[in-house]
């Protein structure tokens, strides 16, 4: 494996694991059942995190791994192979925090937002249609596309971001004639 992948590996799989390890903080803490009303602005923080992921891996290719210059389409391969690897991470951790650390999650948290729809005056029906579309969510293979799709296209959003900001190139010296 080339120093490049190594290194896109060992920021996907940093990434990946933060953003695991601080889903488990937050059931740890009550944000997954307790505290709910606040868990469900919480959980934004792990796309911070997945950012700052990306972030550090573009800048450690572009400033360790090719002298400082990167073109754009190095850093969305950068931040695509990052975002795929924690992606990959985050899925299997969800799987198994859904199955067996908090299977009961899925349920509180329709609930919670049928608790909330009918606070606004949702009627029967919109609430059922929930619960049935719940139904889908709670798939295996729903939960595969959702998690490793969602890690995946944040990743590719912030990797453009990055693209536009950290791009840079090779210095060209120009010698008098």
């Amino acid at each position: 494996m080339t120093p490049f992948y190594r290194s896109l590996l060992s920021y996907g799989l940093a990434s990946g694991m933060v953003m695991s390890l601080y889903a488990t903080l937050e059931f740890a803490v009550g944000l997954h059942g307790r505290y709910l009303s606040i868990g469900q602005y919480a959980g934004y923080l792990r796309y911070v995190i997945l950012f700052l992921g990306v972030f550090l891996g573009v800048k450690n290719v572009r400033d360790q791994q090719l002298g400082g210059a990167i073109s754009y389409g190095k850093i969305l391969q950068t931040g695509l192979v990052i975002s795929l690897v924690a992606g990959v991470i985050v899925t299997i951790y969800e799987i198994v925090y859904l199955e067996y650390i908090n299977p009961g999650f899925m349920n509180d948290y329709v609930q919670f937002v049928i608790a909330g729809m009918r606070e606004s005056g949702a009627t029967e029906a919109a609430i059922e249609a929930l619960r049935e579309q719940a139904k889908s969510w709670s798939t295996l293979q729903a939960q595969v596309v959702f998690y490793l799709g969602e890690t995946f296209v944040l990743g590719l959003l912030f990797s453009l971001v990055l693209g536009g900001i950290m791009k840079k190139q090779p210095h060209v010296r120009v010698s008098a004639a």
